[in-house]
């Protein structure tokens, strides 16, 4: 596994357009169907608001589709169609059916590019693999009991508890129902609510043991006058509801639900693991890719290439002693070389293989994109910060790119972040006067809007431009200006280009610092598969021009650096008092 092979077999690896698209789109999936129910609660027929546990377990699978799709597409994929399938069958608004169905549509496709995409990095290897010279060995002594079980055995007890919660609460309803008479009552006046609107209600005629105006929460918005038909429990003055919306337990069901799925997804790949290491070691694998791997106490293992020192990819392995002796942390004594073998792609399920053994896998293998450096600082946890660790300096052979070089998002990526950065704000100011949502849930609301918000302005605005007497870079709050005479060092980390500025508070050079005001990282460069990434000169190549720009001894004098706030941070503070503005009219006052 060279550099070069490394670098075409996680080509386009990360790339987050698609994700995010598949997120915008699943968020607008949400709002068209809240816009499109515009039926109302109605006293004939309870169930237009009454609690429907289908949908309760059902929505966890919406929200799964959302939010898997960065990490488990195809969890993601198959929650979305599933959900697609019971919004047909279940729901009668017509824009959600077409919605939900189209974003069903666009996982099939995204699961479908990404099998296309393996298969096509599967290719770049085919000629890589050689014949074992060794035979694979070894047994399987499973994985221990760590974080992963314990986290799957709460979920379940999670999911387990929720659903004897609703058990708990249907009995205490339907006993409270027993006791409930109907009570025709006005509403006189509205009033703050936690969990939704509330009104105070006033009964036309009096009932024992309940308050004459008893206040209820509600899901649709009534006017003062409004005649409603309240139901009451004479034993209970607290229990109280219009007979249109009837208490909903359901809650607990999508508690019990999310962490049944949350729980499914965690533990999928401790029982793919154990089937996967049985299959390798029942059929030891003939072939493999050579490479080497720094051989550590803990896992993940870091797959490195076999002709220079940068870690394509990690490795988790089962328990079990390593290779190395103790002894001085020095790279060359915790190298190791063998053969990967197994489904060798990101996230598939490989095993190292060296004269000694096999080094089986606990998850699957991790692909680096980015291929980052690694050195002797990488065994020193003190250094694990350092600049160092994830860089590495420019090759004496690489030729400098010709100055100027720029690198600016495109029309599309500019588009997409402005597009986001709108609708997150719309979306943020529509949800926090919803009726239901309570102060806490508003706050939530506030900093994921603020979130998208920076995810956007960052789309929309990061750009760099590389002169021969200085650098500029501009992100979604800072815009910097970086006189040449400033650069300390430049390094190269992937597609992306390091900075270090003189560290004029020490006094010493910023090569070791770890300090973020004393480093820029200013990229991805072309080749990178970034969402901003362009035909043009590599990383090194533009570090190698800096290098050859920068002075080499400190100036005598102090070289000014300007840091000034870029557009976005007055996009960034305009949606921020949007937000506050909003959150004191609903919640405030």
């Amino acid at each position: 596994m060279t550099v070069e092979r490394a670098r075409a077999w996680t080509a386009g690896l990360g790339s987050s357009t698609r994700r995010g698209a598949l997120v915008v789109a699943g968020v607008a999936a949400f709002g068209i169907s809240v816009a499109g129910d515009t039926g109302r609660c109605s006293p004939a027929d309870p169930s237009v608001c009454g609690p429907h546990p289908t949908f309760a377990a059902a929505i966890v699978l919406a929200f799964a589709a959302v939010v898997l799709v960065w990490w488990r597409p195809l969890e993601a994929a198959g929650c979305a169609i599933a959900f697609a399938l019971l919004d047909l069958g279940f729901d009668d608004v017509l824009a959600a059916n077409i919605a939900w169905t189209l974003l069903a549509v666009l996982h099939v496709w995204h699961v479908v590019v990404l099998r296309r995409e393996d298969t096509a990095r599967r290719r770049v290897l085919l000629d890589a693999f050689v014949a074992l010279p060794v035979v694979p060995s070894g047994r399987d002594p499973g994985v221990a009991v760590g974080v992963r079980h314990v986290a799957v055995g709460a979920l379940l007890a999670v999911s387990v508890a929720g659903l004897g919660f609703f058990a708990l609460d249907l009995r205490s309803d339907a006993a409270h129902e027993g006791r409930a008479v109907d009570a025709p009552a006005k509403v006189v006046a509205v009033v703050d609510g936690e969990d939704g609107a509330a009104y105070r209600l006033r009964l036309d005629r009096p009932v024992p043991g309940v308050p004459p105006e008893p206040v209820v929460t509600t899901l649709d918005e009534y006017d003062v006058g409004d005649a409603v038909l309240a139901r009451v429990d004479p034993t209970d003055a607290t229990w109280t509801h219009l007979v249109a919306e009837p208490p909903d337990r359901t809650w607990w069901v999508s508690l019990a639900g999310g962490a049944l799925l949350l729980a499914l997804v965690v533990g999928r790949p401790l029982l793919t693991g154990r089937v996967r290491r049985g299959a390798l070691l029942a059929h030891p694998p003939s072939s493999g890719v050579p490479v080497r791997w720094l051989d550590v106490d803990d896992s993940p293992l870091p797959v490195i290439a076999t002709d220079r020192d940068v870690v394509v990819a990690e490795l988790e392995t089962v328990g079990g002693p390593r290779l190395a002796a103790d002894g001085p942390a020095r790279l060359e004594h915790r190298v190791r070389s063998g053969w990967l073998v197994g489904d060798v792609r990101d996230g598939g399920w490989c095993a190292l293989v060296h004269p000694g053994g096999t080094e089986l896998p606990a998850a699957p293998l991790v692909a680096l994109g980015g291929l980052p450096s690694i050195d002797d600082a990488f065994l020193d946890p003190d250094l694990q910060d350092d600049v160092a660790a994830w860089s590495e300096p420019v090759a004496e052979h690489v030729a400098g790119a010709e100055l100027p070089v720029a690198l600016s998002p495109s029309v599309l990526d500019r588009a997409v972040g402005a597009a986001a950065a709108l609708a997150a704000t719309v979306a943020g100011v529509w949800v926090l006067g919803w009726d239901e949502a309570s102060w806490w849930q508003a706050i939530g609301v506030c900093l994921s809007v603020l979130s998208a918000a920076h995810w956007g302005m960052t789309r929309l605005l990061s750009c760099v431009h590389v002169g021969r007497d200085r650098l500029r870079l501009v992100d979604a709050v800072w815009r910097h200006h970086v006189p040449m005479g400033a650069v300390a060092d430049v390094r190269v980390a992937g597609d992306d280009l390091v900075v270090l500025l003189w560290d004029k508070r020490r006094g010493e050079n910023a090569e070791d610092a770890d300090d973020a005001e004393d480093v820029l990282v200013l990229g991805p460069w072309g080749g990178g598969g970034g969402a901003r990434s362009r035909t043009g000169p590599s990383a090194a190549a533009v570090a190698a021009a800096v290098a050859d720009l920068r002075p080499v001894v400190r100036p005598s004098a102090a070289v000014p650096v300007s840091r000034q706030l870029s557009a976005g941070a007055a996009v960034l503070a305009l949606v921020a008092a949007v937000l506050f503005v909003r959150y004191l009219t609903v919640f405030v006052l």
